[in-house]
């Protein structure tokens, strides 16, 4: 059987924010992300909240 680490925590974090977080090989894939998003750039958290999402 496979082990996986535990996941201790979910957020919603602006793109500037997450890129600071992030391995910094995770970088490319928020990059990515960004390109297929429909203005080219992640969405912002603050939108999330504003729809009704928590954080």
């Amino acid at each position: 059987m496979r082990e996986f680490p535990q996941l201790d925590r979910a957020e919603w974090l602006s793109p500037d924010r997450a890129r600071a977080l992030v391995v910094s090989a995770q970088v490319a894939f928020l990059d990515r992300l960004a390109e297929h998003s429909p203005r080219g750039t992640l969405p912002r958290c603050d939108a999330h909240r504003r729809a009704g999402g928590s954080t």
